[in-house]
């Protein structure tokens, strides 16, 4: 699961109404067999900027996220791995249940 918020950029006037997309492959198979598949979950910010990706799956890779109306995008880059979770090259110590916090600020 992933909970986060999202806000307009330089301020903390939450942006609700957007839509939040994770997005990962899924790979299975063996030798010779390998199959995969384009995954996303989706949620859609509240009145107060919050959102909650559930679903996501241990181990993965993930891209988060999140384009305002006019266009602006900003994304995160998340790979969890049993020592924590990878945040665009930074490894940061995770606790078990996995359960992150991901908050976004976006230009209008």
């Amino acid at each position: 699961m992933i909970v986060g918020r999202v806000h307009l950029a330089g301020t903390t006037t939450p942006a609700p109404g957007l839509d939040v997309r994770a997005t990962w492959q899924s790979v299975r198979g063996a030798a010779g067999g390998l199959a995969w598949s384009d995954r996303e979950a989706v949620a859609t910010t509240d009145s107060s900027g919050s959102y909650v990706l559930c679903r996501i799956p241990e181990e993965e890779r993930v891209t988060v996220r999140v384009r305002s109306e006019a266009g602006a995008s900003s994304h995160v880059l998340l790979d969890f791995s049993e020592a924590g979770v990878w945040i665009d090259e930074k490894l940061y110590r995770s606790l078990p249940g996995r359960i992150w916090k991901q908050d976004f600020q976006i230009i209008p």
